[in-house]
């Protein structure tokens, strides 16, 4: 029996409840598995304890704050039956994910509204009060301690695994960023925490951004934080249109907090490859640290 078969088997005799008789896989994540249900509605099932959690506090969170975010979200509710795995349900978002390709594809003028939809939500959610939040249990994030131990992680593993150049440029922008200084300073603001092309919902005829999903990683940190998979996977030229429509903040003054985050996050990840004997993955995590420490060859 397959994981999703399983997971309708165990909700079977709560769902009518809910007026669902069945449901249809949308897809899987690392916390969650998603289904398809009658009235337009996405039932996410926990795949484990901690993906209960961050149900529960997407729940609570998005009870509070979706009203003050200029696009549709999700408003879930939660349920953690007895006898069942636990689950949510919410309201579908309409669209399709704006994928690069999909951004490729649209017109100009497309384009530019989706990108003023991408910067105007986030610099709605930005400025929410966290307190908004805090008392759902969203997690405050420590920066700094996440720097310092990624960088023992690439000392140890990975320095002998990259070129001499590359190697020194990496240590020197995490020295940089844990001695702190007005360049890493940054209001603290409540995060999506995995804000990308696969949670931007749009009109494919249009282009406007029809929503925003999957708010499973709230925190609270650095706005830089949810703009490393816009320069990620929609690119950087993608990022350079967005970053002048955000508003509260310069461009100037938050990209080098977007490339230090997103220098992070791949060392991060090319230490997990490293600990999993991922081979192939860790030569991709490796070529894009390199590629990202090319930024900082002067200084960044």
């Amino acid at each position: 029996m397959d994981e999703y078969t399983e997971a309708e088997e165990r909700l079977g005799a709560i769902l009518p409840a809910h007026g669902i008789d069945g449901l249809e896989p949308l897809g899987a994540g690392d916390f969650c598995l998603a289904f398809a249900a009658e009235g337009d509605r996405v039932v996410r099932v926990a795949r484990h304890d901690e993906a209960a959690r961050a149900l529960a506090r997407e729940a609570c969170a998005m009870e509070r704050i979706a009203g003050a975010l200029p696009l549709p979200v999700p408003r879930p509710r939660f349920h953690h039956p007895p006898d069942a795995p636990p689950f949510s349900i919410h309201p579908r978002i309409p669209g399709v994910e704006l994928t690069r390709d999909q951004w490729d594809a649209l017109p100009d003028a497309s384009r530019a509204d989706a990108a003023r939809g991408i910067a105007g939500f986030l610099a709605a959610l930005h400025s929410l009060p966290l307190d908004a939040v805090l008392a759902c249990g969203v997690p405050v994030s420590d920066h700094a301690a996440d720097a310092r131990r990624v960088l023992g992680g690439f000392r140890a593993v990975l320095r002998p695994l990259l070129d001499a150049d590359v190697a020194a440029r990496v240590e020197g922008v995490f020295a940089s960023y844990l001695e702190g200084g007005a360049r890493w300073g940054y209001r603290p603001a409540i995060l999506h925490g995995d804000f990308g092309p696969d949670h931007v919902m749009h009109d494919e005829e249009t282009g406007r951004v029809t929503g925003v999903i999957d708010f499973g990683d709230l925190a609270i940190g650095d706005p830089a934080r949810d703009f490393i998979y816009v320069h990620e996977d929609f690119g950087a030229d993608v990022l350079a249109r967005i970053l002048p429509l955000y508003r509260s903040e310069s461009p100037e003054a938050i990209l080098p907090r977007i490339r230090f985050h997103h220098l992070l996050a791949a060392t991060e990840w090319a230490l997990s490859m490293r600990e999993q004997e991922s081979r192939d993955d860790l030569t991709e995590a490796l070529e894009e640290i390199a590629r990202e420490s090319e930024y900082w060859e002067d200084g960044g």
